[in-house]
């Protein structure tokens, strides 16, 4: 080549030859250096924590082996006492022995919901909507707070699986499926020239799903700084300084940090719509 690329016979056949091109000389020196730095300074399962790895596949697996008999109860069928005991009818025994479904029954007070407020900004997604109604006025639509039921009924549950060289893959499978309530709130703001002349009007409401046969599943590259990530200590979760997040120090800030880029390279859901109602 005129640009002085090298060009290597790795193996010849009948008609064919398979040519191997140094792609240092085309790309360019500088630049594969700096991919391949990049590359290496981020974290990866097995080189950099392989112990990290352990634990969480150990989790999985623990979790995903219990999720409606815990290891107590698994012990005391083996040893076929588990009917002789007290508790043979016992409804609600936490973990160790309805496993992780009887754990979320239990601390959800036998509700198996959670409710959280929803924030304003989640990855640069809002939580509120405005549109503008011909001759009416500016309508926001605010979703608030999320209530989910149905927890403690999961039929298959995978969070923050390794996979790969620094993958993450989550997955949740309900048959049963979820109830969710949004509490949402709408706030109609009049524009001049416009038929809504009141001071602003503001309601809420709530949306309610039915749903049954709920699989959501997703696969993520995360890409710590490797020169960061192994700087963190205990004593850096509280007074270690961050260029990010001085203003909101807590350990989880403190991990972000690190995270140097995160993407979604695969998801998938699947759910059965049963029924919106909106109270």
């Amino acid at each position: 080549l005129s640009d002085g690329s090298a060009f290597d016979v790795l193996d010849e056949g009948v008609g064919q030859s398979i040519v191997r091109v140094s792609s240092r000389n085309i790309i360019g020196s500088a630049e594969i250096d700096a991919m391949l730095q990049i590359e290496d300074n981020i974290i990866r399962w097995d080189r950099d924590v392989p112990f990290l790895k352990r634990i969480l596949l150990g989790l999985n697996s623990f979790v995903s082996d219990h999720l409606n008999e815990g290891i107590t109860l698994r012990i005391l069928h083996k040893l076929s006492t588990w009917n002789m005991t007290k508790g043979g009818d016992c409804e609600d025994c936490g973990f160790f022995f309805k496993g992780f479904n009887g754990l979320v029954h239990s601390l959800t007070q036998a509700f198996g919901s959670l409710e959280f407020a929803i924030p304003e900004t989640v990855f640069s997604v809002h939580n509120n909507h405005t549109f503008t109604i011909d001759n009416y006025g500016e309508v926001i639509l605010t979703a608030k707070r999320v209530k989910i039921y149905g927890l403690d009924d999961i039929t298959d549950l995978s969070l923050f699986h390794p996979t790969g060289e620094n993958m993450i893959y989550s997955a949740v499978t309900s048959d049963a499926g979820f109830n969710i309530t949004v509490q949402m709130e709408v706030e109609v703001k009049p524009v001049e020239g416009r038929v809504f002349k009141a001071d602003a009007l503001r309601e809420t409401f709530e949306l309610k799903l039915n749903t049954s046969e709920f699989s959501f599943s997703s696969q993520s590259s995360i890409s710590f700084d490797r020169e960061m990530f192994n700087k963190l200590t205990i004593g850096s979760f509280k007074y270690g300084s961050y260029t990010e997040y001085e203003g909101n120090r807590n350990p989880l800030n403190c991990i972000f940090e690190t995270l140097s880029s995160a993407s979604v390279t695969d998801m998938k859901a699947r759910v059965f719509l049963n029924a919106v109602e909106v109270v």
